[in-house]
């Protein structure tokens, strides 16, 4: 889940405090007229938890979850004429209110918070498994990406992969289980069929596996000497094939880095920005050793996109930060 705006998190609490405000039913005495009041409400409770369960599993968005939030109350009897319950359903993880306004108009309520345990097969929901993927996940994204996803068993097992070398607190025995309750419980469904056009152009793709399961592959760099250079930034590792023999070698990176962008220097060197990790770094082909720049600015936290210009001088953005880096690694120092 991303940090929400205030303006987004009011609504959010509207929407809880109107689901939880009884509505006058047919046949009850109308409710009289009052000012609106407001209430505090939190959207997931449930996600707080202790130090042990914080070290465990990962503090994440606990606290945000958790926030008390003062809102507005919806008054169902005046809002929009008066609203009636009409239905209540949903789909798999999501409990929806239907009401109908005198005012004709039709007006539908749904929680905030996902719940998975129905999209289950019945011999499922009360496994640990389920349990793993609503806190792990709900706390990181909402359900819809678990629920509309469309993966196969090999995506979901490549998926899972990446989320723990992205730093997911679960062991691989919690790994296995995750993976199997959603290939089970979210199969792969039918997909468009693609279009074979005629024409005079054929094209072929080779496809190789790196060796890192969900390393998040990507930056592929052609180099002179024919090779391919990838940065595996979930799993802190650049690598290297070698497209004739397909022999691949992965490069670790010793600390924190994330890398994102690729570039090689005259002498065949692979610079990288340190997305994670606030820095600029230049693996030595010869020796496979890494040097280190670390941004002097804290702002610096995630330079990426590495290029040299014609006099040798490295340039790089930082994203987030909202400028522009430059390092000469003649003299070895990046700066704003």
């Amino acid at each position: 889940m991303a940090q929400l705006s205030r303006a987004r998190r009011r609504w959010i609490g509207v929407g809880l405090a109107a689901v939880l405000t009884p509505a006058a039913l047919p046949g009850q005495t109308p409710t009289p007229a009052r000012p609106a009041t407001r209430q505090t409400v939190v959207a997931g409770d449930h996600y707080q938890a202790g130090w042990l369960h914080r070290l465990l599993l990962g503090a994440h968005y606990r606290d945000l979850w958790a926030t008390p939030l003062e809102v507005d109350v919806l008054d169902l009897s005046r809002f929009a004429g008066g609203l009636t319950p009409t239905g209540c359903g949903g789909r798999r993880q999501t409990k929806v209110l239907r009401l109908l306004g005198k005012d004709g108009r039709q007006y539908v309520f749904r929680s905030v918070d996902k719940d998975p345990t129905l999209a289950l097969p019945p011999d499922l929901r009360a496994t640990f498994a389920k349990k793993l993927v609503q806190d792990n996940c709900t706390i990181c994204h909402n359900l819809r990406n678990v629920v509309l996803s469309n993966k196969s068993a090999d995506d979901w097992d490549n998926t899972v992969d990446m989320m723990k070398n992205a730093g997911a607190p679960i062991t691989a025995d919690q790994a296995k289980e995750i993976k199997q309750y959603l290939i089970a419980s979210f199969p792969e469904g039918p997909r468009p069929k693609p279009a074979v056009i005629d024409g005079p152009i054929k094209v072929k793709f080779d496809i190789w596996n790196v060796p890192t399961p969900g390393s998040r592959p990507h930056d592929p760099l052609a180099t002179p000497d024919g090779a391919i250079w990838w940065s595996g930034q979930f799993a802190n590792r650049l690598g290297r094939l070698d497209p004739k023999t397909g022999e691949m070698k992965e490069y670790p990176i010793p600390v924190l880095g994330g890398p994102h962008g690729l570039i090689n220097d005259k002498d065949g060197n692979i610079w990288y920005g340190g997305n994670w990790g606030g820095h600029i770094g230049k693996l030595d082909v010869k020796t496979g050793e890494y040097k280190i720049y670390p941004m002097p600015d804290p702002k610096a936290k995630d330079p990426h996109t590495p290029l040299f210009d014609r006099d040798g001088i490295l340039w790089f953005s930082v994203q987030n930060g909202g400028f522009m880096g430059r390092l000469d690694p003649v003299s070895g120092g990046p700066r704003r």
